[in-house]
């Protein structure tokens, strides 16, 4: 993906290397950024209830506070 200069200590993206970076960045600004940011806990409840991806990550963190709550209980 990268390549050495002849005779220099520099790099160069070959090709492939160029193809791969711009999917990645696609890919993060596309998927990535816009899934993260529906899991922030800063998100408004009514944004957040349009988000089958923001809906079921809250639903997980409250079911493992749930489970730890009951573990220190049984502790």
């Amino acid at each position: 993906m990268i390549c050495r200069l002849e005779h220099s200590q520099r790099y160069q993206l070959t090709p492939l290397g160029r193809a791969v970076a711009v999917l990645f960045l696609k890919a993060h600004g596309r998927v990535l950024g816009p899934g993260f940011a529906l899991l922030d806990a800063a998100l408004p409840p009514d944004i957040a209830a349009r988000s089958p991806l923001a809906l079921a990550w809250r639903r997980l963190d409250q079911t493992i506070n749930e489970f730890m709550d009951r573990q220190f209980l049984a502790a």
